[in-house]
């Protein structure tokens, strides 16, 4: 005959060491699941806010372009109602009274970009990526302060061909510059 062995369970011992090591297991598992978790929260929070913050910078961009009647703010040759580039319009009009300021506005504040290098002493023909909301009567601003320049020009469309874009600008010959750069223009 053969020795079973009794059916037996564990001893508390055993019991009791076994809990002890899963224990200290699920605490260590659980602090480490803990502190990811919070960290990915706080990526998200970040995320979150940083998307707020672009929103608000548009829109406070938007507002300050529809103010200043489109003028790139970091052009340092379009000295708004001064006589730097031409005719700048004023942001705020000459009928300004003590409680009324009638500012001209800018429907969309568009920037696009030149497609190819810009002459104006040549030719005041400038071929742009988009011309979608450039219609003639509109005031472009072309800037070359993006590549890190001061040189700017302003004038009034006169014709939109294809993807060409015919302006007229009181810019003085001596004022005109080479551009290589990206477009503002004011619809």
């Amino acid at each position: 005959m053969s020795r079973l062995r009794p059916n037996a369970g564990f001893t508390l011992i055993e019991v009791l060491v076994s809990m002890a090591v899963f224990s200290i297991f699920m605490s260590g598992a659980s602090a480490f699941f803990s502190d990811n978790f919070r960290r990915s929260k706080d990526g998200e929070i970040v995320v979150k806010t940083n998307a707020k913050a672009q929103r608000l910078v548009n829109l406070l961009l938007y507002e300050m372009r529809m103010i200043g009647s489109g003028v790139p703010f970091s052009q340092a040759n379009f000295a708004i109602g001064g006589s730097g580039l031409g005719n700048a319009p004023n942001p705020i009009l000459t009928g300004a009274t003590a409680t009324l300021a009638t500012v001209r506005l800018s429907e969309y504040g568009v920037v696009s970009v030149l497609e190819a290098d810009f002459d104006p002493s040549s030719s005041l023909t400038l071929d742009l990526s988009n011309v979608d909301d450039v219609a003639i009567g509109d005031f472009i601003y072309v800037s070359n302060a993006t590549t890190g320049g001061a040189e700017g020009l302003q004038g009034e469309v006169l014709s939109v061909v294809g993807t060409s874009v015919t302006i007229d600008t009181p810019t003085s010959p001596a004022q005109e510059r080479r551009f290589l750069l990206a477009l503002f223009y004011i619809v």
